[in-house]
């Protein structure tokens, strides 16, 4: 197998939320992960980062597919209150993942 991808795409988003929000967020987020993947999403990871942030880590076979899955997708009831603090959008270069999607 080739170790490097030609393809693959990661977006990464970072949110503040007020901890009685967490909850909250954290359900409409696996939701709409869980949604995601009926679309062609390899998946998300949500985990704690620096000031308490929330970190969320999305892996898609492509940009395109990203934007046309969430153009797709339901987005039934709002999000509970967060502040997006940032996202970054990455496409692979080198995949070294011991188990990767994006190299089958």
């Amino acid at each position: 197998m080739n170790s490097n991808a030609t393809t693959g795409f990661i977006a990464i988003y970072r949110w503040r939320v007020a901890p009685e929000h967490e909850a909250d967020f954290r359900n409409r987020w696996r939701d709409l992960t869980r949604q995601g993947s009926e679309y062609g999403s390899f998946g998300s990871c949500l985990g704690r980062g620096a000031n308490e942030e929330l970190v969320a880590v999305a892996l898609w076979p492509s940009e395109s597919a990203r934007e046309k899955a969430f153009r797709s997708m339901s987005a039934d009831g709002p999000w509970p209150p967060a502040e997006r603090v940032s996202e970054d959008k990455l496409h692979v270069l080198d995949d070294l993942w011991k188990k990767s999607p994006f190299r089958g």
